[in-house]
């Protein structure tokens, strides 16, 4: 019973600290995929407006 508790807890404490540190990881991410999308254009990365600011 001692070690079904401690593996619950153990369990517990390795899964639970990645969702509390990956909420803020979430937000950097949209301005690196709009870069790529503008950078993958084969029009060239400044032939839309809203490519323009994140390029320059």
């Amino acid at each position: 019973m001692k070690s079904l508790l401690l593996n619950s807890l153990l369990a517990i404490c390795c899964t639970v600290p990645p969702y509390l540190i990956s909420g803020d990881n979430a937000r950097a991410e949209e301005w690196g995929c709009q870069v790529i999308l503008c950078l993958s254009n084969p029009g060239g990365p400044t032939q839309y407006a809203e490519c323009r600011p994140p390029i320059q």
